[in-house]
């Protein structure tokens, strides 16, 4: 989706989406440490890098398999 909507090559929007993720992961915990939340814990963005990179690796099979090159059309 990265790639579709900001009309860049995948290898650069993968690591946009992650970097995303993570730094969504990243102000989530920020908001519940702020609001006194018992479950802010940094070690939750664990599961939100896996997740990402779970996802990426998927994606990046799935295109392989396609045939798909990595670089967008111009």
């Amino acid at each position: 989706m990265t790639s579709a909507q900001f009309r860049m090559n995948k290898r650069s929007a993968f690591v946009q989406a992650g970097l995303l993720t993570v730094t969504m992961g990243a102000l989530v915990e920020i908001a519940q440490g702020i609001t006194g939340n018992v479950n802010c814990r940094l070690r939750d963005l664990v599961p939100d890098s896996a997740g990402a990179l779970v996802g990426t690796a998927l994606v990046f099979l799935w295109n392989r398999v396609r045939g798909v090159p990595l670089t967008a059309p111009r």
